[in-house]
């Protein structure tokens, strides 16, 4: 997982490069903070790694991209006991 301010948020901000390889079966995820900060009816947030480790389990079975989009969001939809969505969820599944 690579961690880093969201592009153009603060003009000064700065980022690393980081350089790996994919595999043809590889996903590519990027997503907000919207979904681990999600809350439930007890105000807890769902956090990062619930969220790493549904995309990491539903890796393990599915194949395409929109499968693991609607896992991830299932899990979030779920964690939230029908609490009203607080923060904008964005993801995008590069497969």
């Amino acid at each position: 997982m690579i961690e880093g301010l969201p592009l153009g948020v603060i003009a000064e901000a700065t980022y690393r490069l980081t350089e790996f390889w994919l595999e043809p079966s590889d996903r590519l995820i990027f997503m907000s903070d919207g979904l681990p900060e999600r809350l439930n009816d007890e105000d807890e947030l769902f956090g990062y790694a619930p969220v790493v480790a549904e995309i990491r389990k539903v890796g393990q079975t599915v194949q395409s991209a929109q499968d693991v989009l609607e896992a991830v969001v299932r899990a979030g939809n779920e964690w939230e006991n029908n609490t009203p969505q607080n923060d904008d969820v964005t993801f995008i599944v590069l497969k």
